[in-house]
């Protein structure tokens, strides 16, 4: 890829999450010499990519809270198209594509170099925007995306192309593997029907029941406040509120998967699941921290089952809850399925490695021209 090479990144979301850290991560590897430009709202993410020190950033500062603001946004990015004329715009979030379907009603020709990011099964009206965007190519992160039936167009019916980029992890090479059993199981989730709360909920209540005491902690924003007092309530009215706790959402997860036995994920296919990826899987990884999830969406994939993880029947809380007692009675398993995790994302998911698979994707687009 030549110096000159141009990135537009439309980033905008009124929260932070896994999509942000992915813009942060990419820009973080992108040699200084090429010239990137970032439409960002959350101020946790501007923070962030301010922090990443790439010499040729410009960050762009945007809203997308109402429609007015919205318009106010596709303004910013038309300038910017404008004065910069991007190789490439990368749209990681759904707000981001409301942008740019705003944007091309003046701009026509806005979309032909651009990726769409679908990072989830949240996009409610994707067909609506996908026809405002008809020149645009797809990136998703899992073939599982592409396997729902009807959320997005394949190549035998639609001439846009679609591109599979995982996720990526930051490898932390002094991350040590715990060997005593010690400390909690983490589970990093939104407070939503999909999640699987309550079922993990269940997990921790059938081992409190067996006389097995394993703290889990649970971090995540609430999208569900109801949701969030049902969990409360019924961890409190089972005895188990000192194993079960909720926290609010953290910006970096990092040091708490560090301080963790094990991450569980226990998110479903229904509600609006399953995971199309698991980000949460590679994080663990990539801190020699082993893995405990249901086997549905891309992380029943992405896990071999007693090899860099364990599996258990989507739903089955019991099946959880006995995964989470063998795991915890054995600092030796813990360090094997960590170890083997670790090998495992520095081969196929770590930054370098993705990042270097992304740009020849766009590289390519660029050379069709």
């Amino acid at each position: 890829m030549t110096a000159s090479f141009k990135l537009l990144f439309l980033s905008a979301a009124p929260g932070y999450g896994g999509a942000e850290r992915s813009v942060e991560t990419i820009v973080a590897h992108l040699p200084n010499t090429y010239e990137v430009h970032v439409l960002a709202e959350s101020s946790i993410h501007i923070e962030a990519l301010e922090a990443v020190g790439h010499s040729r950033l410009r960050i762009y500062r945007v809203d997308t809270r109402d429609g007015e603001v919205l318009a106010q946004a596709a303004f910013t990015l038309m300038s910017v198209w404008i004065q910069v004329q991007p190789d490439v715009i990368i749209v990681n979030t759904y707000d981001s594509a409301r942008i740019l379907a705003q944007a091309r009603r003046l701009l026509p020709q806005i979309d032909r170099r651009a990726f769409i990011y679908v990072r989830d099964f949240q996009w409610l009206d994707i067909d609506s925007l996908l026809a405002q965007l008809p020149d645009a190519a797809i990136i998703v992160p899992h073939e599982v995306v592409l396997e729902r039936p009807g959320y997005l167009p394949t190549q035998t019916t639609d001439q846009r192309s679609i591109h599979i980029v995982p996720d990526m992890a930051v490898i932390e090479e002094d991350a040590r593997p715990h060997s005593t059993g010690s400390g909690p199981m983490l589970h990093l989730a939104t407070v939503n029907p999909w999640k699987g709360h309550l079922s993990l909920l269940n997990a921790v209540s059938e081992l409190h029941r067996r006389g097995i005491g394993i703290n889990v902690t649970s971090y995540g924003c609430c999208a569900d406040a109801a949701l969030k007092r049902e969990i409360e309530g019924v961890a409190t009215s089972r005895g188990i509120s000192r194993l079960f706790e909720l926290h609010d959402h953290v910006s970096d997860p990092r040091p708490l998967i560090r301080d963790s036995v094990a991450v569980l994920v226990t998110s479903v296919s229904h509600s609006g699941g399953p995971e199309t990826f698991g980000r949460t899987v590679i994080e663990a990884w990539a801190q020699r921290r082993p893995v405990i999830a249901y086997q549905a969406g891309a992380p029943g994939r992405l896990i071999r089952n007693g090899t860099d993880g364990l599996l258990v029947p989507e739903g089955d809380s019991v099946a959880l809850a006995e995964a989470m007692s063998r795991l915890h009675s054995s600092p030796t398993l813990q360090s094997d399925l960590g170890l083997a995790g670790h090998e495992r994302v520095k081969r196929d998911f770590s930054a370098p490695r993705v990042v270097e698979r992304l740009l020849q994707i766009l590289l390519d687009q660029k050379c069709r021209e």
